[in-house]
């Protein structure tokens, strides 16, 4: 029987179920990822429902208005009929780290995550690749994040990071377990025009996955790339990761928008390129995704709320968008906790899995990033 592992001190709760839970969850065990339900909460009205706090007691109303700490403590956004889908997140595929994920997704009411492989290569040297071009000659460990999400059926949706010119065959062969397909310029130093990058993307739409990538400023890597790749194979969703690398690449909206099969996922990037996304692309084309662990949590959420969209554009952009583009089930979702449980819960735990964000002096060593509030340091231990 596979091992199950419980987020850390959660409590007793029903499972959220997701369409994919049995491609990526599989048979046996208990969930790492459930979570009760809050009748309090869902007895209440749509608008009210679909409001957020963010960790630290600041309500944000439906309608994106910072409304003051201290009057509720809910650490949510569960729009009408669902909740928070994280388009993007890693995970560096062990016991600890699902274990952090799933509870910082807990303290911050994020419903699902989309998880691929962290820990593929150094941060510097991603930076320095990112910089003055490179390739790295790192393999994801796809297996254990297939892995890691299989213990979370309807939390963790697993997607298969490749590289153009190794993992062909890998993915044409095991890629039918997963749920998306990842592909990087920055890590593995690849052209859109690459044969490589076209057998991935044929299989990925063999496959019905949609294709996450984050472009860069060289030829062959640039947005206009990207929207060439677009419209070669249109019938294949592709996701222009962080809107772009430098956070404000609105003219990269420019060259993708003509493109109806290109969204833009906003993690990383400035509010000013979040709203041009919404704007131009509109709000059905726009995914919510936090870079975790490289990201906060609450930092993305609170960029989200600065957009001030109508409760039905902040349901797409949070939640339905992923759903559809994933292939979940994009009903109910349950409610999430307090803030001041998650604070309880992570003041029980082991210090090495306390909850970031949730009041606590928490440490958490995702193999790549350790970060030790009791020092008041953040510092890089190795690998992105």
């Amino acid at each position: 029987m596979t091992p199950m592992i419980s987020p850390v001190a959660t409590r007793p709760a029903e499972p959220c179920v997701s369409a994919g839970a049995a491609g990526a969850g599989g048979a046996g065990g208990a969930d790492i990822g459930s979570r009760a339900s809050d009748p309090a909460v869902a007895s209440r009205g749509a608008d009210e429902a679909s409001s957020v706090t963010v960790t630290g007691g600041v309500l944000i109303d439906p309608r994106g208005r910072w409304t003051g700490p201290g009057a509720d403590e809910r650490v949510s956004v569960s729009a009408a009929g669902g909740g928070v889908f994280d388009f993007h997140a890693r995970c560096a595929g062990n016991v600890r780290s699902a274990r952090a994920l799933l509870s910082v997704m807990d303290s911050h009411g994020i419903t699902r995550a989309a998880v691929s492989a962290g820990g593929v290569v150094p941060l510097q040297q991603l930076s320095r690749q990112i910089n003055d071009g490179g390739r790295a000659d790192a393999r994801a460990d796809n297996a254990a994040t297939f892995a890691t999400c299989k213990r979370a059926p309807g939390r963790l949706v697993p997607v298969y990071f490749a590289d153009p010119l190794r993992d062909v065959d890998a993915y044409s062969r095991d890629g039918g377990r997963f749920r998306g397909l990842e592909i990087s310029p920055a890590v593995h130093g690849f052209r859109y025009d690459d044969a490589g990058v076209a057998e991935l993307v044929a299989a990925a739409g063999d496959a019905g996955h949609s294709v996450y990538t984050v472009t860069l400023a060289r030829a062959g890597a640039r947005s206009a790339d990207l929207a060439a790749l677009a419209r070669d194979f249109p019938h294949v969703t592709f996701v222009w990761g962080h809107c772009g690398h430098t956070g404000l690449d609105v003219a990269g909206l420019d060259d993708l928008a003509a493109e109806p099969n290109v969204l833009a996922e906003i993690s990383g990037c400035l509010t000013v390129t979040a709203r041009a996304a919404v704007d131009r692309l509109g709000a059905g084309r726009v995914l919510f995704g936090t870079e975790y662990p490289l990201q906060a949590h609450s930092v993305e959420l609170a960029k989200v709320a600065a957009l001030h969209l109508s409760p039905a554009d902040r349901h797409r952009v949070l939640w339905a968008n992923a759903c559809r583009v994933l292939g979940e089930d994009p009903g109910p979702a349950p409610q999430m906790k307090t803030t001041s449980e998650a604070s309880r819960e992570a003041r029980r735990a082991p210090s090495e899995e306390r909850i970031p964000g949730a009041n606590s002096d928490a440490r958490v060593d995702f193999g790549w990033i350790q970060r030790d509030r009791r020092a008041g340091t953040g510092f890089l231990a190795g690998k992105e």
